[in-house]
Parts: structure tokens; sequence; C-alpha cells
């Protein structure tokens, strides 16, 4: 199905059965300043939760920011802690109710080995620290994140020199690599993906991914007695973000995407795929939770 630009009908298909499930980065959090600060969306998102949506932020960051950086906002625009408003963090490797504050879980089975993170964090911190810095944050996985201080320019320079060293590391580990659609050759396959970002390098478990967050994110609505969404709105800024929309629509669920940086180009689906044909990143998801939250009220 062809992608279209802000087809109204689709943007205004909203009510208390539909549940958004949204990356962090790009489409929430500015890439930029790793803050919620784009006008308008706080306000939409809260709307949204306290109207009783199911609200989840299906993403590859910790719960810890998460908690630190964009609970305090929405909770600064009113929401409410019975709001059901999920956090599934790290692809998949840790989950809670956010509005509540709840306990983070993890999954141990998602986790990589401590061994291999520390080599990784050492490499970094010897060989790279004026360009990325360690996310000790993580639970599950490992972030080598753009400095704010380091220009997007000098980073992306350095960035596939970077890459190519976190694959060594890897393997210098005796763990098989998934890496830019591509494995290495073992008996059981690859254990370790290296996914880069627009702003970092994560190396994560091949069992985590955003179709994961969202096969979580329905597990624990059932197990905690909440309705489970009748349709879905996602939204993302890369191409793995699809994964969540094509998990909810081959398990069943009418789903629409939003792609807010469709630059790297929108891959034919089956299900509609939206973008903003002006704004990007943050702009455009708040753009597009502004006409979610007034499709509600209305």
């Amino acid at each position: 199905m062809p992608h279209s630009h802000v087809d109204a009908s689709l943007v205004g298909a909203v009510s208390l059965h539909t549940g958004f499930l949204l990356d962090v980065d790009g489409p929430i959090s500015s890439p930029s300043s790793r803050t919620l600060r784009a006008p308008g969306l706080a306000d939409a998102l809260v709307t949204l939760a306290n109207a009783g949506c199911v609200v989840a932020l299906n993403t590859g960051r910790s719960e810890a920011f998460l908690r630190d950086r964009i609970v305090p906002v929405l909770r600064e625009h009113g929401l409410r802690q019975d709001a059901p408003l999920w956090g599934i963090g790290e692809k998949g490797g840790v989950w809670s109710h956010l509005a509540s504050g709840g306990e983070t879980h993890s999954d141990e089975r998602l986790a990589l080995d401590s061994a291999l993170l520390a080599a990784i964090e050492r490499m970094a911190a010897t060989e790279f620290s004026d360009i990325v810095f360690w996310d000790d944050t993580k639970l599950t996985m490992a972030s080598l994140e753009q400095r704010l201080d380091c220009s997007d320019e000098v980073y992306r320079a350095r960035r596939h020199e970077l890459d190519l060293r976190v694959a060594e590391v890897i393997r210098g580990c005796g763990y098989a690599l998934a890496w830019e659609g591509r494995e290495d050759l073992s008996d059981q396959g690859a254990t370790v993906r290296l996914d880069p970002t627009i702003i970092a390098s994560d190396v994560e478990h091949v069992g985590t991914g955003k179709d994961t967050g969202a096969r979580l994110l329905v597990e624990l609505l059932r197990n905690h007695g909440v309705l489970v969404p009748t349709s879905w709105l996602t939204m993302g800024d890369s191409r793995t973000d699809y994964a969540m929309a094509w998990w909810l629509h081959d398990n069943g669920w009418p789903v629409t995407h939003v792609d807010v940086r469709p630059a790297d180009g929108v891959p034919h689906c089956p299900f509609p795929v939206l973008t903003h044909p002006e704004f990007i990143h943050d702009d455009a998801g708040a753009w597009f939770a502004k006409q979610w939250a007034q499709a509600l009220n209305n």
C-alpha cells in the first residue's frame, strides 16, 4: 500500500479503543536536545492517556530515561497516575507502568553478557570518548550515544569507524553478529545485533526489537486485565520501527504507521503509512499527536 501525506480520514480515525505505540527518539524526544520539547506534544499525549487510551512508549531507551526525561514533563501537563501509559524499554528487554511509577521489570533472557558489555564500554572510553558516551542506565543492552557537544558532522564522519570497532569487539568475545541485514555464519545463528540509529550505536540481543515490544505490550495488557485496543496507531523515525506495525498487522489488528523521518525511504506495506509533507522528527510527532487528541475530543 503506498504511503500518503496526512490523509485526514486516517489521522482522524481515533477512539477510546485506539492504542498508540510510539517510538521515543525522534517522534517524542528531540534528537538534538534529547528532551520532550515540541509545543503541544505533551498536552496531546496526556489528553490521550488520561482519556483512557492505551499509550505505550516502545523504545530502545532505558526505563530510567523515560522516568527522568519524559514522564516528569507529562506530569507537569496533568498526567494521572491511573492513566494507561506504559513503557517498553530496551526494545522489549524492560518494561513498567510509567504513569503510576511502577516497578521496572527486565527479561534476563534478553540481557547481554556482562563481560561483553564491559569490553564494549572499555573500547568506547579509550577510543571514541570524544564522540560518544556510555549509557549506564541500560539493563539488558548497550548504547554508545552521540555526545551533545559533538557536532553531527563529526559524529557522522567517524560513525562507521566506531561501528567497525564495536563489531570487532563483539566477534572478539566469541559472539556471532547480525549487522546491516547480514549475519555471521554460525551453527546457531547470530546472538548479538548491532543496530545503528541516527544518534547511537545499539548492541542488543537478537531477540529484542520493536516487534518484541509490541508483543510484550499486548501480553502486559492482557495480564493486567486491560482491554486490548481494537486498532492501533504506531509512530517511529527509522525503518526498524516498522516492525511494531508489521507485528500488529500480522496478528490481526488494523494499524496505521506514521513515519516522521521518511527520507530513508518508505517501504511497501500492507497497512497505511503516513508522513508529514513538511515536518520531521518530534515536530511531526507533535503534529500527529495533536490531531489524534483533537479527533478524540470531537
